[in-house]
Order: structure tokens, then C-alpha cells, then sequence
């Protein structure tokens, strides 16, 4: 696998958790 291919891959995944955790982030705030 090309370096480039993994670090699409490896970015795509943090923007992946970056969702879920502002999403989550949003979540939380409604509920306080």
C-alpha cells in the first residue's frame, strides 16, 4: 500500500471520530 493511500485512509478515520465526538458533544450539551 502507498504512504498516500494510508494516511487518506488514517485521515479519513479521524474525521470518522471527529464526527461521532461532536456529534456526541452536541448530544451532551442538550442534555445539561
Amino acid at each position: 500500500m502507498e504512504p498516500r493511500e494510508r494516511l487518506q485512509q488514517a485521515y479519513g478515520k479521524i474525521l470518522q471520530y471527529l464526527q461521532i465526538a461532536s456529534d456526541n458533544g452536541v448530544y451532551r450539551q442538550h442534555h445539561f
